[in-house]
């Protein structure tokens, strides 16, 4: 009984292990099912990360082609702008100097109107001593208008003494002297 025993033990054991292996089995297979489910989504997953990746270097591209075409392009507004900056420098440096060439000039200018001035107001004071010395001739030529006047009257009264002397007999001549 013991070998029957050990027997129907030993098939049971066999039975479950067999019953255990086709678990086993039916577990890898399962899991075999889900890691070849699991390996195709996956490439699918990778298909389409490769699409996005190659259309992200192509995107790529471009934008370093579209970065280097705009960065010709700033280049060269960059030396147009040094250009026209060089040309208005030029410009400025002509206007400056024009500036000051006018400056002086307009000190000249301010200088000559001062002189200008200078003179009127000498021409000023002298024509103001014309006038004064204008009036001063006025008034001495009166005077000695005056004066000549009075001089004539006295030549004049002179002469008419003369002439009564000359004419006076010659005893009050004589009177006259010793008086």
């Amino acid at each position: 009984m013991d070998t029957q025993q050990e027997k129907e033990k030993a098939v049971h054991e066999l039975t479950r292990l067999k019953q255990h292996l086709l678990e086993k089995e039916a577990e890898e297979s399962e899991k075999i099912d889900e890691d070849i489910k699991t390996i195709e989504d996956l490439r699918q997953s990778n298909d389409y990360l490769r699409a996005q990746v190659s259309n992200l270097e192509r995107t790529l591209k471009q934008a370093v082609l579209s970065q280097e075409e705009l960065k010709m392009a700033n280049n060269s507004e960059v030396l147009k702008s040094r250009e026209i900056i060089d040309d208005l420098d030029k410009k400025l440096s002509n206007c400056i100097g024009t500036i000051d060439a006018k400056n002086h000039e307009l000190l000249n200018l301010q200088t000559a109107l001062g002189q200008y001035y200078a003179k009127i107001e000498a021409k000023e004071h002298l024509e103001r001593e014309l006038v004064r010395a204008r009036e001063e001739t006025t008034r001495l030529t009166q005077l000695l208008r005056e004066e000549i006047v009075f001089v004539l009257c006295l030549l004049e009264e002179a002469s008419r003494c003369v002439i009564r002397f000359l004419h006076w007999p010659k005893q009050e001549l004589c009177l006259l002297f010793v008086l």
